[in-house]
């Protein structure tokens, strides 16, 4: 499986739907909360990365209520 499909997985598994394509995807969740990613990812570590900040986003929309 290639990054680009894992990643895929990984955001429809967090609840996060696809926006809009272009040179980057923009994800949202219900909540609202966005998440801007590489459209062609390649750095071994993007889908750690990815989870952190989703991680991170959610921490602080809760923070926030």
């Amino acid at each position: 499986m290639n990054v680009s499909n894992a990643l895929k997985r990984l955001m429809k598994e967090k609840g996060f739907a696809l926006i809009r394509r272009g040179k980057h995807d923009i994800w949202r969740d219900k909540s609202g909360i966005q998440i801007v990613t590489s459209t062609t990812p390649s750095d071994f570590r993007t889908m750690k990365n990815i989870e952190a900040s989703i991680k991170k986003a959610r921490l602080k929309t809760n923070s926030k209520r």
